[in-house]
């Protein structure tokens, strides 16, 4: 099962160091200060799934905070024996937190791990039994199930033939994936389950924002897609890879215009559009070409090029929250893991949150391995040892933060602040502890001049574990 089990023969041991992240929208300093908490996540209305896309290892996914996954099976990959093993491996996925499960289904034309295109199945009947083997040997470790990757540019494509062009490929798929609804929603009838049904991803916004020769084409195939999830299932997918906040504002304005009546899904988000250019320029795409015919680089070596990458350090935090005052029911970041040795794609390996490909182990990916847990373990406030309850300026000489916390008893905490990104940090006061599992107030005086925003994280001291670099 190359597509979903290759990846389990790394290990990991994650850290228990646990962020929180505290937004100050205005400037800060010695003599006149003021802390406003508008712009912080509101943690009880997030979606209620939030996590990552591109990996099926446990340990990383609760290294990252991850209620949320998604896996996309072939069906090339279906048989009795593998899908026991594929049980195994969500189980695993709900022993460490997991709640929402997402499953994409594919068709690919072989069984190439690049394969990019896919195909329309001959034999119905036979294409539906298979997904009857995958519901029955997965049954109640599966939420949710999506009919197709990217069928309108991505890994899930379809091609014209000789016989037929595009559109009547196209035509020839609404019906495929019209049967497969029904199968699912058969499925659920029969045996008393209630598997969420997901339409096929939705990718091409560019055409839109842009404008050109294909906009028209694009803004019917988005009409199709809605009509088809509106009538056949019970959520919509969007693929949200950005340049930056305006494009997926802008994205999302125009995503509002469709006006879709059934609850929306962001399984990919990321800002890897941003670096495109920067890995296509000469030396970059050099230092690209030598890592992926096999020449190894220190984990420092690929953080400091993640670092010159031209991306936003909060475009992580600004854009959760943006799907959120868009009500969207899940988004899962995309991806967690390296994964193309492609001139197309390796712009995503820059955002990946961890580092593999280059160093030859896995490593967080830095800064971006940061921004990402600064944020998810926030969100995870239930599943975290510290959660933030408020949080009270006090008006003397310095900035006074009261920190209301729940902490572990006899445990050891440092609290650390960084402004403007989340590219370095500095100690703030002493560590501190409790001897109880109580609720504690923490006071902490801000003595020196922040910028805006300015970031807050409480890490342990003294950890126990750490996200260390293991070899495949």
């Amino acid at each position: 099962m190359k597509s979903i089990l290759a990846m389990r023969n790394f290990c990991l041991t994650y850290s228990l160091a646990l962020l929180l992240v505290l937004s100050c929208s205005t400037r800060l300093t010695a003599a006149n200060y003021s802390i406003s908490e508008a712009d912080e996540l509101d943690f009880n209305t997030l979606p209620t799934a939030f996590g990552v896309f591109g990996t099926t290892i446990p340990d990383v996914i609760s290294y990252f905070g991850g209620r949320a996954t998604r896996i996309i099976l072939w069906d090339l990959d279906i048989s009795e024996v593998n899908m026991l093993s594929f049980a195994e491996v969500l189980q695993e996925l709900h022993g460490v937190g997991v709640d929402q499960i997402v499953v994409t289904l594919r068709w690919p034309v072989d069984d190439n791990e690049n394969s990019f295109h896919d195909r329309i199945p001959e034999d119905f009947e036979a294409a539906l039994a298979d997904i009857t083997i995958f519901l029955e040997a997965t049954e109640g470790l599966v939420d949710w199930v999506q009919i197709q990757n990217e069928p309108f540019g991505g890994p899930g494509v379809y091609q014209p033939t000789e016989e037929k062009s595009t559109l009547e490929v196209m035509t020839d798929a609404f019906v495929w994936w019209e049967a497969v609804a029904n199968h699912i929603r058969a499925y659920n009838t029969a045996n008393n389950t209630t598997i969420g049904i997901i339409g096929p991803a939705m990718t091409g916004f560019g055409f839109v924002l842009d404008g050109g020769n294909g906009e028209f084409i694009a803004r019917a195939v988005h009409e199709s897609f809605v009509n088809f999830a509106e009538n056949f299932c019970d959520a919509l997918d969007m693929h949200l890879h950005m340049t930056d906040m305006d494009r997926l504002t802008a994205t999302l304005d125009y995503i509002d215009t469709l006006d879709p009546q059934v609850p929306k899904f962001a399984l990919e988000w990321s800002q890897a559009k941003a670096v495109k250019d920067y890995v296509a320029e000469p030396d970059n795409a050099t230092f690209l070409d030598d890592i992926y015919a096999g020449t190894p680089v220190t984990i420092e070596q690929w953080q400091a090029f993640v670092k010159a990458a031209p991306l936003d350090s909060l475009f992580i935090p600004n854009a959760m929250r943006l799907l959120q005052e868009r009500d969207f029911l899940a988004a899962c970041y995309g991806s967690a893991l390296q994964h193309s040795k492609t001139t197309k794609d390796r712009h995503y390996d820059v955002t990946a949150l961890i580092s593999q490909i280059a160093t030859g182990a896995i490593n967080p990916s830095q800064p971006v391995s940061d921004q990402f847990r600064a944020l998810s373990t926030s969100i995870q406030s239930e599943k975290s040892l510290i959660t933030v309850t408020s949080l009270e300026p006090g008006l003397t000489n310095n900035t006074i933060v009261h920190l209301s916390i729940s902490v572990m008893p006899a445990t050891t905490y440092q609290l650390y602040f960084s402004v403007g990104d989340f590219n370095s940090w500095a100690a703030l006061g002493d560590e501190f502890s409790s001897t109880s599992a109580n609720d504690a107030t923490i006071k902490v005086t801000l003595d020196t001049q922040f910028g805006t925003p300015c970031f807050f994280k409480v890490e342990l001291a003294n950890p126990v574990r750490n996200l260390e670099a293991n070899t495949p």
